[in-house]
């Protein structure tokens, strides 16, 4: 599973608690992913979880260049 923030805080908008305190600033604890993965959770199920996220923040980040690089 995959959320911005904990099953506690679900709804919140707030920051995640724990990375504030860590010493991340509102902003990154604001952009944070959080993933939960268990003992049943395969190696191929992990792969291609990390595939996707790297492939959506390539999009992202080329998304968010060519805004301010017109």
């Amino acid at each position: 599973a995959a959320s911005h923030a904990s099953a506690c805080a679900s709804g919140a908008l707030e920051p995640s608690r724990t990375l504030l305190n860590m010493g991340y600033s509102k902003k990154r604890a604001s952009s944070s992913l959080r993933f939960s993965f268990s003992r049943f959770n395969t190696l191929e199920e992990i792969k291609q979880a990390a595939t996707t996220l790297i492939s959506l923040v390539q999009k992202s980040t080329l998304a968010t260049f060519m805004t301010d690089n017109p």
